[in-house]
């Protein structure tokens, strides 16, 4: 009986260890499947958005929608490091060095939205190409009904496809509406501002236009997370930026933070030097087929106390746009975009003369 029950054991033993065994190559096999399933999906997602990249941005006024697995999206871009890229649940999946994209730093969801821009400044330089998602709210404050003008302007061109609330001083969101991320989007002048309780989930965007008549022109937005509590204090004291035309002002309202958005206009600022010195070359040569002492010929190359060649103009603007984004003239460059614009204007329409762009 004794040899018996040993026996016994030994067979419940050695049934134990096989079924140990068979439940962890049965679970092994389910995780490595899942993880090969997760990367065709990452990977099918990363190609779709190198679509993206390459389709989207080709055309200003896109606005599209695109219907994926559930996914973490995150995008880091720094200007001092010259580093641009995108992961996808954690894993790097591509690189956007010389796409001027703006976004939140992190996205989770199952629903992306593009939409683009045509930054002409003080010619058409690029698109931007703007990313966001379902759960990415919008959050646009007016103290009653009647819009003020700014506002009313801004979102005359705001996709409306997107999680928009209008916030007054009586209607505020509320933890119901469980978004991964809030964006509100305040005017300096607009001060003092409503009391809001941020959260790590929030971002504040304070919008100072230089012209009152025109908010797209040309301004200062300001930065502020949710680890800035008080939102009332001198706004010098927060992370600021310039933006110039509306394209770049709704990068800096869909990024909702400094570096992300001076890492992509720096990308952009690169693209506008390139151009110039191409317009440089361009209108170097055209002056070899311009007649001497003609209207064209002063317009291209006069230099005078009344007036500057466009030569001049477009050399001056590449030594503005050397130093990059980061370390821009604004009031500067701000001048000679105008000058620049006015010049072709008025070569265009002087004695046929050929416009440089």
């Amino acid at each position: 009986m004794n040899k018996a029950q040993l026996a016994m054991s030994f067979n419940w033993i050695f049934v134990l260890i096989v079924g140990i065994v068979f439940l962890t190559f049965f679970f092994s096999l389910i995780a490595s499947q899942s993880k090969v399933s997760d990367q065709k999906v990452s990977a099918t997602i990363a190609k779709q958005f190198q679509t993206i990249l390459g389709t989207t941005t080709q055309k200003a006024g896109t606005f599209k929608t695109y219907s994926t697995p559930k996914i973490e999206l995150s995008f880091y871009c720094d200007a001092n490091q010259a580093m641009s890229r995108y992961s996808l649940n954690g894993k790097i999946a591509g690189y956007t060095t010389h796409d001027v994209l703006f976004s939140p730093s992190n996205l989770k969801g199952t629903k992306l939205y593009t939409w683009t821009q045509e930054w002409a400044y003080p010619y058409q330089v690029t698109n931007f190409l703007y990313v966001t998602n379902k759960l990415h709210m919008f959050i646009f404050y007016s103290p009653n009904e009647v819009l003020p003008a700014d506002l009313e302007n801004l979102l005359k061109i705001f996709p409306t496809n997107l999680t928009i609330f209008m916030m007054n001083d009586t209607h505020y969101p509320t933890k119901r509406l469980n978004n991964n991320l809030y964006t509100y989007v305040f005017f300096k002048n607009q001060q003092p501002l409503p009391d809001i309780i941020l959260t790590e989930k929030s971002k504040v965007i304070i919008i100072e236009p230089n012209k009152s008549s025109n908010i797209f022109d040309s301004g200062k937005v300001y930065f502020l997370s949710g680890n800035d509590l008080k939102l009332n204090r001198d706004l010098d004291s927060f992370n600021n930026s310039y933006y110039f035309g509306a394209a770049s002002l709704f990068g800096a309202i869909f990024v909702g933070e400094k570096q992300q958005y001076d890492c992509n206009m720096e990308k952009a600022f690169t693209r506008l030097l390139m151009l110039n010195k191409m317009y440089q070359y361009r209108t170097t040569e055209a002056l070899k087929y311009i007649p001497s002492f003609s209207n064209c010929q002063y317009l291209y190359n006069g230099t005078s106390s009344l007036q500057t060649g466009l030569s001049q103009l477009l050399d001056d603007f590449s030594d503005t746009l050397e130093g990059g984004f980061l370390n821009i003239d604004a009031v500067k460059f701000k001048k000679l975009v105008l000058d620049l614009r006015n010049k072709n204007n008025r070569i265009s329409s002087e004695g046929g003369c050929p416009g440089i762009y």
